[in-house]
């Protein structure tokens, strides 16, 4: 899944609205949209604020961030470990 999928997932997962989402983060809706069509958000506190929001279980954390900075292989990597432990 791509961040932009994953990003907009967990905040359905939230039952938060692109709107809500944004006002209760302080940013545009734009910004939302933005995203979740893939663009990475550039500050660690406005994630870690992002992610407080949408309360996203441990390893949709990890993956969240994974799929915004890492690289293919850490997502292979990630992908592999959870089928392992499934």
């Amino acid at each position: 899944m791509n961040s932009g999928k994953k990003m907009r997932s967990l905040r359905k997962s939230a039952n938060l609205t692109q709107d809500e989402a944004a006002r209760l983060l302080g940013v545009s809706t734009v910004t939302i949209q933005n995203w979740e069509a893939g663009a990475r958000i550039r500050t660690k506190k406005l994630l870690d604020n992002v992610l407080t929001l949408y309360d996203p279980d441990p390893m949709d954390r990890i993956i969240t961030i994974v799929s915004m900075y890492g690289s293919d292989k850490d997502i292979d990597y990630i992908k592999k470990r959870e089928e392992i432990n499934d």
